[in-house]
């Protein structure tokens, strides 16, 4: 039976470290699996995360919301709702290579 795509934000957190990578998809499932895939073979594109799993941390894929019937921008602007609250951003907590949110201000 295969599972249905479920849209939404999501994290990858390096259990070692504590540190976190957030992002977003119309499949959350898939877009883990191709993570999950990517660290596996060496070709992840996020160096530092690439780095800490070949060391040997232990990595976990967290669905942090389900997002059925959400629009690319809804998507867009969760993930940067989380990215901020859990300071991603920051080479200290996260992995994320954008820049810091300006804000939180999303109503959940």
């Amino acid at each position: 039976m295969m599972l249905k795509a479920v849209p939404g934000v999501y994290a990858i957190i390096n259990r070692n470290n504590r540190k976190m990578y957030i992002g977003r998809s119309k499949n959350i499932l898939a877009r883990c699996e191709a993570h999950a895939w990517k660290l596996k073979t060496g070709n992840h594109g996020c160096d530092e995360l690439q780095e800490d799993f070949d060391f040997g941390n232990q990595i976990d894929f967290v669905a942090l919301l389900e997002m059925p019937g959400a629009s690319n921008e809804e998507l867009k602007e969760m993930e940067q709702h989380f990215i901020y609250i859990f300071q991603t951003y920051d080479r200290e907590h996260g992995y994320n290579k954008n820049k810091r949110p300006t804000s939180a201000s999303i109503a959940i």
